[in-house]
């Protein structure tokens, strides 16, 4: 995670305040300087290096800052003021702290002022850092200052804070600094004392000498040469006091001024002062003893400085009166009168400009004018208590301070303060915002609870109530803002409690929008409490509320559901609400943990500060509620998942503790990098960090999930896991600590917020300050990711809730002052029920009296009724009791039943329209182009479009693909026109050939070499299939700012389309044109490397996108042009149907008036047209009709969208639940539908206005044929028989006349008819039908760029998952693997040595072993002829050693006195032969170890008889000698035993080894294989027409005339044929190579044979050539153990001697070792108190060297002694050495010898798996050399390596 930014930095130190530039203010907050410019209110941040600043001085002349650090060794850091760069950094010179610093006037010299112990004064040259001159101190200064023109003179004064006494405490010392010739001297001057009495607290230099400020009151003028004072206001206020009475008025007002302000008499001291040219302008002091002695201190007055034209000195010249008195300030800016004031109430202001002290006219002082004031900051002035982020405002954080003021930052505005609200007698204690409503909760000491509207900067008041009698601790709304709960201190013994309130929204009634619930004692005290915070994945409690976390003093967490409803109000036994504190309140609406279904567990320590939040645990979907906090005992983040288990308190007596809970969580802890405990804790938006605070000031942040949880059996799980070799616990990722704000507050961060989006951090301190930090882009990322629905439901419903809640203090009524005698709310309400419930009663009882007499009359009227109706008609006296009360209790339950059943199904209804809106969202809105479909439009033929998802923001991929590829194409272009200009350069010798010059972009060389190129460029280029032109769509790529290639110009596409690029794409290269995505794809053969594969995949999809366009873009054409279409046939429908109704109107006017020709001519036409029609309805497909109308279809789904999200109310099938009232409206308007519709009928004036003006008609003839019918007559009715020649005449006339006109009227409907059929024949069908047949097409060619796109993918993800870095892991694997196998070689050879020295031991013991055995058979077998004498020796000789007692042993089956031999050793095999046996037993079971055998003595009651004395001694000496031998072979065979099964593991191991490193390797060769097959493996495409090629394909062959598709099938079979082939071919070779190996062997070991045939030859004739003597035939006549070999005994003797040596030496060596043991741990402890000792005096050189030399002499002294035992030893010790010595070297030379031959093995396995392999003739040559080499070593050489 990156390092947090701190933007701006909201405090203010009034203590001191300066300016570090003309036009920038600098002022202490927290511990960092706030550099904050005046002209741009933008700020700068120099955070301090250590724990705090204790003081700091600036030089706005020379630009730099000086600061003194807290703490222990504190030093002195300087920065440059312009970009804060360190310049100098001053040494340590202070135990503690530093009091004052002081720069020069030019800024080179640095005064520093050091506190006791020790206190001093030292000068010094920062730049060179050097101490010019100190001097000590009486008593730590807290004030110091150079005279401005002279860096000599300095003075120092003492705070009057101070508790220093003595003479100088209240005087101001001057200094002088002195050149001397040996350096500089600081000595003191003279020491000035006020004369008021006061103490010096401040000064100002002047020209005309020292003004100091006194606590008095007064400030004072000193001549800083003499000592002298001077002038002073007290002087000046008395000369104004007693001046003449006579003057003015305007002379009179500004000296009853000066006496109502500046008096006689100063109450107050003066905390500030600063000199301009002009005045002495003073901060503090207000004046006693005048008639403004009681109003309110001034805030700044400025008094004259005397001199010409300026009156007299110290006179007041001006003030500004204010509410609270300023506490520095400081003269500089870019005008001179520019005053800084610094606020007690933590408000930097700028008043600009100061007037100028007013010369007196007439001895009057002139009244001055008040300057303008400016504020600069406003923070708070005592310590921030807490801070809130708002909902749905992003960078604003709300801030509640000790002062009472809350103030709203804008931090994304720059850290502007936005709104503020003051609470006036009110001291803030704690501060909490609702989540999803604009409100905010704010508590005080006095237990006073405020809400206040977020949605306005004003922050006003929507309710107050005094809930507690002590302070509101913590305040915590619930997630969506509905119940508020507040934590009270109890005074005294009470103990804390908790109060919840119901917080209504906007559209509650005023009584209703707060209410108090109730109280609950959670049984012991509270220390935090928090609600669980809905995570980022929707995770969190399914009810409104969720359970409050709450963390007690005690150890242990509670959690607590929010009341139903409020707690009952109970009246107190006194009638008032009794008691004081929340005694009372917990009596009135006392809430138990029973109704809060409290649950409750222990933790380890006590949490000071918690978050809470829910988290996946367990399976899918499951959600657990964690709980974060500090630890009290140590600095620890703690996190634990409270299980939904945990048990419930048990029931808690008034004022009875909360026991100890059973349950203990586990926790998660991570250790924070604070130097002290965590003070605070705040959780992000998202829910995915936390920032903790430290009391040291620091800040960090952690990762929420790295905290990791889970229940105790998760817990236990993790403990129960076995940790790896190598590894340690798995620890949680530690938090990051934040360099800039780690030390960010000099007292304990107090508060953290994250704002609503989580991209900004708010940390608030004790001190008042307040940093707003900019957090990293993870976290503010996910922050905005994750709450982006939370922060627009809360930006909604703070809309909603604009109009303000109100409750008991309205937002219209002001705030009051806290008061610690108002009741407290429960206590009010508990009045206001009292009182409303006697009014209420009173009502009550009056109307039930007035009911039940009407109940009575009525009753007893109709008891008379009854009585006075027949008898057959009475009713019975049950029979007129009504059970009213049960009919009331059925109405309410289904009422209610009713209400629950509505509420659910709202609920489902919201559920189903929120996943509705979710789905739209995802799987409609989110497309580009939506589904749609074109029909034909007599066809039944329907074409879909594509539909397109909306691209992504910027291009996405495919414009970082198309800008790569186009940078590829420049630098081929690039170099394409450079060999075309060199190819012309070569051509024409360098120059050109006509011009002479040097061939250019406009030569004629290189035109010519352009026109030579230019047939080239003709070519197609092969890439990949593209649409046609009109159908391409351009890529959105950066073309415009493409740079234009080295060769551009007339030749530049030329030279690049000679290169291998495309005409249209060199051109559109140096155009600057976008270049189509089918010109970007790569040749087939290019796409051999996972980001070209990944590349290609993005241009096809991109190329199949435009396909898709380009053919929706088609379809839209056609659509509009069908809507045209059926236009025109509807119209042409129209006026068919107006003909045919026309014509029909004639024939059958014709038929009624006989006129049987007319008729005839109309039924005749009228029956062609419709044979016309018939037929082509039937050519064309329309259904059969008169005029066989064309129908325009329409597809059944013209708007998808409006089917498919919206729901008409005829498909749902249940009909919409009505209440009552709804019936009722429902009924009414229907009631009244009817009637207007019935008054309608009655009255319909359409029908009248139709009747009136066109005879019920709408139709009127306007056409010759209706003219004609409207002018015929009345006589051509009759018969025309009847007629006169006149009327005949008229009536042919009128009979031609109207035959015309039909035959008119048939030709119109014709030609109609003719246009129709043009119109249904206007091949719209057919183009839809080529639209269709193009769909498929655009289908096929985009399902193949989607598969080769899917190809190119899985490719590149086959090629990532196989990369290097997996191959070097590995074979880092295989490495380690070998490297581990050689070391275990190198062991196994060393074990293999100690195996053979070991058997080498066991044999020669068991040869002893022998003989002794032979001797003692030699000399006793016959003991002087008595036979049982020498079977009791042989007994007891078998009987030398005890046998243990193992259990299933053969030596416990023995009989007793029989002597167990070895398996091996009985059946007579050999000494190595039983090592081998022993070594493969198995070992004996791990039980008890047996007690080692030990010998049995000999009594002398088990001599037989006939032993003598002599005979008797000798037995013995032989029987324990052979005990001793015996005990000695078993440790050897023991021994050679461990040594076999050493071995016999470490060959394991190393067999292990190996096949672990030939695993890693065919892993590494099996992860190379795959990378190189998936990305060589390339598609060719093939255009084929007629099962040939069409097109050949680039880069893969030059011709394919004769090229045909084979399957890959038989390609691979033909693969597996070859490698199996080959691979029967090295078997072959390796069967030859090892029987040429046998035969070699062979060889060779004959050759052996004969060598050791030669060898026995020569040993054989020395043997006969030896000279026997007597001696040397005694010897092999008897043998070694011969009485009468002297030598025999001797070396008898000699090997006894030996032996017993032996023994000796091992016991001595055993005692050495214990004591070298000894001698380590006293070496060790020694060394650790020489530790301890350096550490604690910093001596360590002196101590090493000294122990070095110790080291060295016992070194020397150790040697000397070996070599004089090395003198002393005998000479058959020294022999047996160097045996052993010559044996363990034949050992390690064999085990050398094996490593040689099995890495020959190995290299001759590596060259038979390179085949086929060659050797050139050089090799071979050197490989016979070699060979005849070796085999001429190996004639000279023995079977032991040896010539």
């Amino acid at each position: 995670m990156g390092a947090l930014t701190t933007t701006w930095a909201c405090g203010l130190d009034p203590a001191h305040i300066s300016w570090a530039s003309p036009h920038e203010a600098v002022w202490r907050c927290g511990n960092a300087l706030v550099l904050h410019d005046t002209l741009t209110q933008h700020q700068r941040l120099l955070v301090g290096p250590g724990h705090g600043i204790r003081c700091f001085a600036a030089n706005s002349a020379a630009g730099v800052l000086a600061i003194a650090e807290e703490g222990p060794s504190p030093r002195v850091w300087v920065h440059r003021a312009s970009d804060l760069q360190l310049l100098a950094t001053l040494p340590e010179r202070a135990e503690l702290e530093f009091t004052a610093l002081a720069f020069s006037g030019d800024g080179e010299l640095l005064a520093v002022a050091s506190g006791a112990p020790g206190a001093s004064l030292a000068v010094w040259q920062w730049r060179k850092e050097q101490l010019l001159a100190s001097a000590p101190l009486e008593a730590p200064v807290g004030g110091a200052g150079f005279h401005p023109a002279d860096a000599g003179l300095l003075v120092t004064y003492q705070l009057p804070g101070s508790r220093s006494g003595g003479e100088g405490a209240r005087a101001a010392q001057l200094w002088r600094l002195e050149r001397q010739w040996a350096g500089h001297s600081l000595a003191p001057g003279s020491r000035f004392q006020p004369s008021c009495g006061g103490r010096v607290a401040c000064h100002a230099w002047a020209p005309e000498g020292l003004y100091v400020g006194c606590d008095s009151g007064v400030v004072v003028l000193i001549d800083h040469e003499s000592g002298r004072e001077l002038a002073s206001t007290r002087e000046a206020a008395a000369a104004a006091a007693g001046g003449d009475a006579d003057n003015d008025a305007g002379g009179a007002a500004a000296r009853s001024s000066s006496e109502a302000t500046a008096g006689p008499r100063v109450g107050g001291g003066i905390v500030s002062i600063a000199v301009n040219a002009d005045a002495v302008v003073v901060c503090g002091g207000r004046l006693a003893g005048g008639a403004g002695s009681s109003g309110p201190p001034p805030l700044l007055r400025w008094y004259r400085r005397g001199g010409e034209g300026r009156g007299p000195a110290m006179a007041l010249a001006g003030e500004v009166p204010g509410t609270a008195g300023a506490a520095c300030v400081a003269l500089c800016g870019q005008a001179p009168r520019n005053v800084l004031v610094a606020m007690r109430d933590g408000c930097a202001l700028l008043m600009s400009p100061l007037p100028p002290a007013a010369a007196p006219v007439g001895g009057a002082a002139q009244p001055a004018a008040v300057p303008s004031v400016e504020p600069l900051a406003d923070c708070h002035a005592g310590s921030v208590m807490g801070l809130a982020r708002l909902p749905g405002a992003a960078g604003r954080v709300l801030s509640a301070g000790e002062d009472g003021s809350l103030r709203l930052w804008d931090a994304a505005g720059g850290g502007q303060l936005v709104g503020r609200r003051d609470c006036p007698g009110a001291a803030l204690t704690s501060l909490a915002a609702a989540a999803r409503a604009p409100l905010a909760a704010v508590g005080s000491a006095a237990g006073v609870l405020r809400l206040v509207s977020t949605a306005d900067g004003r922050l006003p008041l929507v309710w107050r109530g005094r809930i507690a009698r002590h302070a509101v601790a913590a305040v915590a709304f619930s997630q969506s803002g509905g119940v508020l709960a507040a934590a009270c201190r109890g005074g005294g013994a009470a103990r804390d409690c908790i109060a919840f309130l119901s917080v209504a929204r906007a559209g509650q009634r005023a009584g209703e929008a707060v209410q108090l619930l109730g109280y609950t004692d959670c049984g012991d005290g509270v220390l935090s409490m928090a609600w669980a915070q809905q995570s980022s994945d929707g995770g969190g409690s399914s009810d409104d509320q969720g359970p409050l976390t709450v963390s007690l003093a005690g150890g242990a967490v509670m959690l607590l559901r929010p009341p139903t409803g409020p707690a009952p109000l109970a009246v107190a036994e006194n009638g008032s609400g009794g008691g004081g504190g929340e005694a009372a309140a917990e009596l009135l609406m006392r809430l138990p943990l029973e109704a809060l279904q409290a649950r409750v567990a222990a933790v380890p320590a006590p949490l000071a500060c918690i978050a809470a939040g829910w988290a996946a645990e367990g399976g899918a979907g499951s959600k657990a509620l964690w709980v974060a906090g500090h630890s009290a005992a140590g600095r620890q983040l703690q996190r634990f998942v409270l299980p939904p288990d945990l048990p419930a308190p048990p029931p808690l007596e008034k004022g009875g503790a909360l026991p100890r809970p059973s349950q203990l969580l586990r926790p998660v802890a991570t250790s924070l990098p604070h130097a002290k405990r965590g003070t605070a804790l705040a959780l992000s938006p998202c829910g995915g960090f936390i920032a903790t605070a430290g009391g040291d000031g620091s800040l960090a942040i952690c990762d929420a999930a790295n905290l990791r949880g889970g229940g105790e059996e998760a817990v236990a799980a993790r403990e129960a896991a076995p940790a790896e070799e190598g590894s340690g616990q798995e620890e949680p990722v530690a938090p990051h600590p934040h360099p800039l704000a780690g030390e960010a507050g000099s007292g304990a961060l107090a508060t953290l917020c994250f704002d609503a989006s989580g991209g900004w951090l708010a940390s608030g301190a004790g001190d008042g300050s307040l940093f707003l930090h900019h957090t990293p882009g993870a976290a503010g990322s996910a922050a905005a990711a994750d709450d982006a629905a939370a922060v627009a439901v809360a930006a909604a419903e703070g809309a909603a809730a604009a109009e303000p809640v109100a409750g008991e203090g309205a937002p219209g009524v002001d705030d009051t002052p806290d008061d610690g005698l108002e009741p407290l709310l429960p206590q009010r309400l508990a009045g206001a029920a009292r009182e409303a419930e006697a009014l209420r009663g009173a009502a009550v009882r009056e109307e039930t009296a007035a009911r039940l007499r009407q109940l009575q009359a009525r009753l007893a009227a109709l008891l008379e009724r009854n009585a006075a109706a027949p008898v057959d008609q009475r009713l019975s006296q049950e029979e007129v009791i009504v059970d009213v009360g049960r009919l009331q209790e059925l109405r309410a339950e289904a009422d209610a039943e009713a209400a629950a059943l509505h509420a659910r199904l709202s609920e489902a209804v919201a559920r189903d329209e929120i996943l509705a809106a979710r789905i739209k969202e995802r799987h409609w809105d989110s497309l580009e182009v939506k589904p749609k479909a074109v029909t034909g439009i007599i066809s039944h033929r329907e074409v879909w479009n594509f539909p397109l998802p909306r691209p992504e923001p910027g291009g996405g991929a495919f414009a970082a693909v198309a800008a790569h590829r186009r940078e590829e194409l420049l630098q081929q272009a690039e170099a394409a026109a450079a060999a075309v200009a060199a190819a012309a350069a070569a051509a024409t010798g360098g120059r050109d050939s006509f011009t002479g010059q040097q061939p250019g972009r406009d030569s004629p060389g290189a035109a010519a070499a352009a026109a030579a190129v230019e047939p080239a460029t003709q070519q197609p280029a092969a890439s990949a299939p593209e649409p046609p032109a009109d159908q391409q769509q351009q890529a959105q790529q950066p073309a415009a700012a493409a740079p234009t290639p080295a060769g551009g110009g007339s030749a530049g596409p030329a030279a690049a389309a000679a290169g291998g690029l495309p005409r249209e794409v060199a051109e559109a290269l140096y155009a600057g044109r976008p270049i189509p995505p089918a010109q970007l794809l790569y040749g087939e053969r290019e796409v051999t490397t996972i980001e070209r594969k990944r590349a290609q995949a993005v241009i096809c999809r991109r190329i199949a996108r435009e396909l898709k366009a380009a053919f929706n873009s088609e379809l839209d054409a056609l659509s509009r042009r069908k809507r045209a279409d059926a236009d025109r046939v509807a119209d042409a429908n129209t006026r068919l149907d107006d003909l045919e109704r026309e014509i029909s109107k004639l024939a059958l006017a014709g038929e009624a008036e006989g006129n049987g020709d007319a008729a005839a001519a109309a039924a005749a036409g009228h029956g062609q047209g419709q044979g016309q029609g018939q037929a082509g309805g039937e050519a064309d497909g329309a259904g059969a009709g008169p005029a066989a109308r064309v129908v325009v279809r329409w597809a059944d789904v013209e708007d998808l969208e409006e089917w498919l999200f919206k729901v008409k109310p005829e498909e749902m099938v249940a009909s919409k639940y009505l209440s009552p009232e709804d019936r009722a409206r429902a009924a009414a308007a229907e009631a009244a539908e009817a009637d207007a519709r019935r008054r309608a009928a009655s009255d319909d004036a359409s029908a009248r206005a139709l009747d009136e003006m066109m005879g019920g008609s709408l139709v009127r003839p306007s056409d010759a044929v209706a003219d004609l019918a409207a002018e015929r007559p009345d006589w051509m009715n009759g018969n025309p028989q009847s007629f006169t020649e006149e009327q005949l005449r008229e009536y042919r006339e009128y009979q031609a006349k109207e035959k015309a006109a039909i035959e008119e009227r048939v030709k119109r409907r014709a030609a109609m008819e003719q246009e129709r059929r043009a119109l249904q024949a206007a091949a719209f069908d057919d183009a839809l039908a080529a639209l269709a047949q193009r769909r498929l097409g655009v289908l096929s060619e985009t399902c193949s760029l989607e598969g080769r796109a899917a190809r190119l993918e899985a490719d590149a993800a086959a090629a990532a998952a196989a990369s290097e870095e997996e191959e070097a892991a590995a074979a880092a694997l295989a490495d380690a693997a070998r490297q581990r196998g050689a070391h275990i070689e190198r062991e196994l050879s060393d074990a293999r040595a100690v195996l053979a020295l070991q058997q080498d031991r066991a044999a020669a013991a068991h040869s002893e072993e022998r003989a002794a055995d032979r001797t003692f058979r030699r000399e006793f077998h016959e003991f002087n002829g008595d036979p049982a004498a020498a079977g009791r020796l042989a007994q007891l000789y078998r009987q030398r050693l005890s046998q243990p007692a193992a259990e299933g042993s053969a030596a416990a089956a023995a009989a007793p006195g029989q002597l167990v031999w070895p398996a091996a050793a009985q059946a007579g095999a050999s000494p190595r032969a039983a090592a081998a046996a022993a070594a493969a037993a198995p070992p004996p079971p791990p039980l008890l170890d047996p007690p080692p055998p030990q010998v049995l003595p000999l009594p002398e009651s088990a001599r037989p008889e006939g032993v003598d004395e002599a005979a008797w001694e000798r037995f013995a000496e032989i029987r324990s000698a052979r005990a001793a031998l015996e005990l000695r072979a078993r440790d050897a065979s023991a021994s050679a035993a461990r040594a076999a099964r050493t071995v016999a593991a470490l060959e394991a191991r190393a067999a292990a080894a190996a096949a672990d490193a030939d695993a890693a390797a065919a892993r590494a060769e099996a992860i190379r294989a795959a990378r190189r097959a998936a990305c060589e493996d390339v598609e060719v495409r093939l255009r084929l027409r007629a099962g040939q090629v069409e097109a050949e394909p680039a880069g893969v062959s030059a011709s394919l005339p004769g090229a045909v598709l084979v399957p890959a099938d038989a390609i691979e079979a033909l693969n597996g044929v070859v490698r199996e082939k080959g691979r029967a071919k090295l078997e072959l070779l390796g069967r030859i190579k090892d029987f040429k190996k046998g035969i070699y062997a062979l060889q060779w070991e004959n050759r052996r044979v004969e060598m050791e045939a030669e060898d026995v030859a020569s040993l054989a004739r020395e043997l006969q050539l030896l000279h026997v003597t007597k001696d040397f035939q005694r010897l092999v006549k008897a043998g070694p153990g011969a009485k009468s070999n002297a030598a025999g005994k001797e070396v008898a003797s000699l090997e006894a001697l030996l032996r017993t040596r032996g023994q000796l030496h091992a016991k001595r060596v055993e005692e050495g070792r214990r004591q070298l043991q000894r001698l380590e741990r006293d070496v060790e402890a020694k060394a650790a108190q020489n530790a301890e000792a350096r550490a604690r005096t910093g001596l360590g050189g002196g101590v090493e060297s000294h122990l070095a030399g110790l080291e060295r002499l016992l070194q020397e002294q150790a040697r000397l002694q070996e070599a004089a035992a090395d003198a002393r030893e005998e000479p058959h010790e020294r022999r047996m050495r160097s045996t052993v010595i010559a044996r363990k070297l034949r050992d390690i030379a064999s085990a050398q010898d094996d490593r040689i031959a099995a890495l020959r093995a190995e290299l001759a396995r590596l060259e038979a798996r390179s085949f086929p392999r060659f050797p050139e003739p050089g090799a071979a040559a050197a490989a016979g050399g070699g060979a005849e080499a070796g085999r001429a070593a190996a004639r000279g050489a023995g079977p032991d390596g040896r010539g």
